[in-house]
C-alpha cells in the first residue's frame, strides 16, 4: 500500500502511464532489507533505488575495502513491467558484492523509481548460478557453486528471499579461478 491508501500496484501504473498520482510509498518493509526476494516472473534483477542505496550503507560500510572497491555503477536506459503492466523506467544498474552460497559474489541489479520496492533477484541471476529452487523446502540450489544448498526465508509478501548480508566479524580468504563467469571469488568462515 501507499501511504495514500492506493495499492502499490495502482500507483506504479499511475505513476508509469502519467495517471496524474504521485506514488508515496510507504517506504521500504524491515523484512526487505539485506535479502533478495526470488522471482521467477522477473527477467531482469532489479530493486527500489531506496534498497541499493541502504544495502550500499548498510552491508558495505561493514564489508573489508578488497570488497568494497567490487562496487560499481553506469549508466543504462532499461524500463522494467510489473505485473499490472506498468513500465517503469531505471537509469542507473549497479554492481553489488554479496554472500551467496558461502562465497562472496558480484551481481548486476538495475535500480527503479519505487521507494518500497527490495530486491528481485530475477531469472537472469538465478540462471547465471544455475539455481534450482525447492519450495517445500524452502532452499535454493547453487549449481555453479557444488550444489551448495541455501536456505531461504519467508518475506511478508509471501516471496521466498534469500540472505545477503556481509556480517561483521566474517574473515574472507580468496579462491583462486572463474566460476561461471565470476572472477575474484571470496569464501567467508
Amino acid at each position: 500500500m501507499v501511504s495514500s491508501g492506493v495499492p502499490l500496484d495502482v500507483a506504479l501504473a499511475q505513476s508509469a502511464t502519467g495517471g496524474g498520482k504521485e506514488a508515496l510509498a510507504t517506504g521500504l518493509a524491515a523484512d526487505k532489507a539485506l535479502v533478495g526476494a526470488l522471482d521467477s516472473a522477473c527477467n531482469r534483477t532489479c530493486a527500489g533505488e531506496t534498497w541499493v542505496r541502504n544495502y550500499i550503507q548498510e552491508a558495505m560500510d561493514k564489508a573489508p575495502p578488497e570488497i568494497q572497491a567490487l562496487l560499481a555503477t553506469k549508466p543504462e536506459s532499461e524500463s522494467f513491467r510489473f505485473g499490472n503492466g506498468g513500465t517503469l523506467p531505471s537509469g542507473l544498474r549497479h554492481r553489488l558484492p554479496a554472500v551467496m552460497a558461502g562465497r562472496v559474489v558480484c551481481f548486476w541489479v538495475s535500480a527503479v523509481p519505487v521507494e518500497s520496492l527490495g530486491l528481485l533477484i530475477g531469472r537472469d541471476l538465478l540462471d547465471s548460478f544455475k539455481g534450482v529452487l525447492d519450495f517445500s523446502a524452502r532452499t535454493l540450489t547453487f549449481g555453479v557453486f557444488d550444489a551448495w544448498v541455501q536456505p531461504l526465508t519467508k518475506l511478508t509478501a509471501g516471496h521466498l528471499a534469500l540472505p545477503l548480508s556481509l556480517r561483521p566479524g566474517l574473515t574472507f580468504r580468496r579462491v583462486a579461478g572463474k566460476v561461471s563467469g565470476w572472477t575474484g571469488c571470496w569464501r567467508f568462515s
